[in-house]
């Protein structure tokens, strides 16, 4: 079939089971948006002899080749391209972050086997989240809540999608509506509130009674300002349902509790209060971590 223009979705093979998947939730989204996949993968000369650079392309020219006649009915019904380079300085991330860079998104794996290999868990994953100019999917083989099928793309269960106060996470709420309507499903915003534990504020003296309201009124203003994000997200035409939960666990522990290995979560990068910049101790960081299925992490784009 004759290849779409549009931006591509790019995805990260190396032959393993854990990007196979991947490739496979990535096929299915580029089926929901109309567009082709471009395969990418990414090897180690093994020294400076042509000899050794030849043989180590002709090996990845294999995997490949494997991956795709392995894929080829589904693939087809796309349209899709090849692009195998050399890792330099930056390494597989920096290939996949050179190849995604007009992407609609990026989509990578765990656990593989070869140059995209402990995503999610090293320095590789981290890279590509901190730099990606476009949405950055990532697809796990088993998340810590079980197993999921990450062939049922299109499952009636609501997308779920953090939001603080940030026009960062105003970003990813667009992003989440925009792709639950791709999907016809519903949107659950979650806010983790960032509450003190009232039994801290008793230990200092405060009466019962004053500290149940003040953690009602952060719990108000909460509810207020994520009405607020909600209401400036909604296209004119839009036709999504869309609910809102409010949780004092805090930001990351409450998207890890409404999000289900079965739902796909969706967060934003560079914002405020909890969806900070990726790094240690930031909610974007702890779910590419401990998400239960797959992530969808979306960059921050200033206007």
């Amino acid at each position: 079939m004759q290849e779409m223009q549009r931006q591509p979705i790019v995805v990260g093979v190396d032959g393993s089971e854990h990007s196979m998947r991947a490739l496979r939730w990535a096929v299915r989204e580029a089926q929901l948006r109309r567009v082709r996949v471009e395969l990418v993968h990414s090897y180690r000369r093994e020294g400076i002899a042509v000899a050794s650079t030849a043989a180590a392309r002709d090996l990845a020219g294999k995997v490949i080749s494997d991956v795709i006649d392995r894929h080829r009915e589904l693939l087809d019904t796309v349209g899709w391209r090849q692009t195998i380079v050399a890792a330099a300085g930056g390494g597989a991330a920096q290939v996949l972050l050179d190849a995604g860079h007009d992407a609609q998104m990026i989509v990578v794996g765990t656990r593989g086997l070869g140059g995209f290999g402990e995503l999610l868990l090293g320095s590789t994953s981290h890279h590509v989240l901190m730099h990606a100019a476009v949405p950055v999917a990532l697809i796990r083989e088993q998340g810590q809540g079980g197993p999921f099928d990450a062939e049922e793309h299109d499952g009636l269960r609501p997308l779920v999608v953090g939001v603080d106060k940030s026009p960062e996470s105003l970003g990813a709420l667009r992003w989440a509506i925009d792709e639950a309507q791709r999907r016809r499903v519903g949107v659950l915003v979650v806010h983790g509130v960032d509450a003190p534990n009232p039994a801290e504020l008793r230990v200092l003296g405060l009466p019962f009674e004053l500290v149940a309201v003040r953690l009602e009124e952060i719990r108000a203003a909460a509810r207020e300002e994520v009405d607020r994000q909600i209401y400036r997200s909604v296209p004119v035409d839009g036709d999504v349902d869309i609910d809102r939960v409010i949780d004092d666990a805090g930001p990351a522990a409450a998207l890890q509790r409404y999000a289900t290995a079965e739902h796909l979560l969706v967060v934003g990068t560079r914002g405020r209060r909890g969806f900070a910049e990726l790094g240690p101790g930031s909610v974007s960081h702890q779910c590419a971590h401990h998400a239960a299925g797959p992530l969808v992490v979306v960059p921050h784009r200033p206007s």
